[in-house]
């Protein structure tokens, strides 16, 4: 009985020593994480990859995505709700209980729905250039507008089939974007119909278009006859 628990303990203590001496030849475990997606819209997902080298296999992994949400394995996908940058760790244990950590950074972002008006003279004769502009935002005019954009613009004439591109402008700070357009000479004279169009832009969470119109009555020059 002496001698089976004498063997026991000289096994234990090799084992031990062996795995001291793996580890001292292997090399201390290092990690690093890897994002497929360095920045995503609000409600989407991303995958991470933890790569180990070093330690012992095999290894485990534990992960805290910074979104209050845990998890475990590799790879693993995560998905965020809400918009920030938001910071993912991996701790990677291996056989021999050696612990090393990595992270990553996500940004996410808002989708946002965006609004456009369009504006131009509630007059205008013909053979003159008038001023017309779109003003594009979220939420409403009196948050902010939307910068750098492009805004594209249309008309309409009377009897015209379908309205023509007239021109685009990017948005300033306030979210103005505004062109110039000559009204032909010969009209014809009566309601012209000026759209504003904002197609989106998904990078910045603008994943929907917004369009406007604007109408202008156009009337023929005043002319005046003098008689003898």
């Amino acid at each position: 009985m002496v001698n089976k628990i004498i063997a026991g303990i000289i096994v234990a203590v090799v084992g031990v020593a062996a795995i001291e001496y793996f580890r001292q030849k292997i090399g201390p475990i290092t990690l690093s994480v890897k994002a497929d997606s360095a920045s995503i819209l609000a409600g989407g997902s991303v995958t991470f990859t933890a790569t180990a080298t070093g330690g012992v296999a095999p290894y485990s992994y534990a992960w805290n995505f910074g979104n209050g949400n845990t998890g475990n394995g590799n790879p693993v996908s995560e998905t965020f709700i809400s918009n920030g940058t938001f910071k993912t760790t991996c701790t990677v244990t291996d056989s021999a209980g050696n612990v090393a950590s990595g992270s990553d950074t996500v940004t996410v972002t808002s989708v946002a729905t965006p609004f456009l008006t369009a504006s131009s003279p509630t007059f205008a004769e013909e053979g003159t250039t008038v001023q017309i502009s779109g003003l594009l935002y979220e939420g409403s005019p009196s948050t902010g507008g939307i910068g750098g954009e492009s805004v594209e613009f249309l008309v309409l004439a009377p009897g015209a089939p379908a309205p023509v591109g007239i021109g685009s402008a990017t948005t300033n700070g306030t979210g103005l974007a505004t062109i110039s357009y000559t009204i032909p000479s010969g009209g014809p004279p009566g309601t012209w119909t000026f759209y504003s169009s904002f197609g989106g832009d998904a990078a910045k969470g603008l994943t929907a278009a917004a369009n406007a119109t604007s109408n202008t009555t156009v009337y023929a020059p005043l002319s005046v006859t003098v008689g003898p």
